[in-house]
């Protein structure tokens, strides 16, 4: 019909990556800055926010400046995955709410840091198996100060 049903506001890096869950009851956004927003659709409230573990950051970037490029929930959709710039892939559980009805913030509940792979994508199996896909990373070495 072209009108607007819901309105989710409260991105505070501007939206990069959107995902449905399976049974339709869940968006996942993440933002530019590293955070991923869990709205319920049904009430069009933000129930989670979903923040990287500030002492897992593999690429030595600051934890809020890491772009996620790759979000998918599980075939279940208990699940989330969410992996990017910061050489990481982060699971966190969907199931888990708020129970004063305030959005809760939370850190994931499983990391899996690469060496040096950057995460481009994210497919969940039918069985709930997790695939990630990536582009090695050379860290390039600063040149010393060149003389003229």
């Amino acid at each position: 019909t072209g009108r607007t049903v819901r309105l989710m506001t409260g991105c505070h890096g501007g939206v990069h990556q959107a995902q449905i869950s399976p049974g339709g009851q869940y968006a996942a956004i993440a933002d530019h800055t590293g955070i991923v927003y869990l709205w319920d659709l049904g009430t069009g409230k933000k129930i989670t926010e979903f923040r990287p573990n500030l002492s897992e950051n593999r690429a030595g970037l600051p934890a809020t400046n890491s772009m996620i490029h790759a979000l998918r929930f599980s075939a279940c959709g208990s699940a989330l995955a969410a992996g990017g710039d910061d050489c990481c892939v982060r699971i966190w559980d969907v199931r888990k709410e708020s129970t004063d009805g305030k959005p809760v913030i939370r850190e994931p509940t499983k990391l899996f840091p690469t060496k040096q792979t950057m995460i481009l994508d994210l497919y969940f199996t039918k069985r709930n198996l997790l695939l990630a896909a990536g582009k090695f990373v050379t860290p390039v070495p600063l040149a010393p100060h060149a003389q003229i």
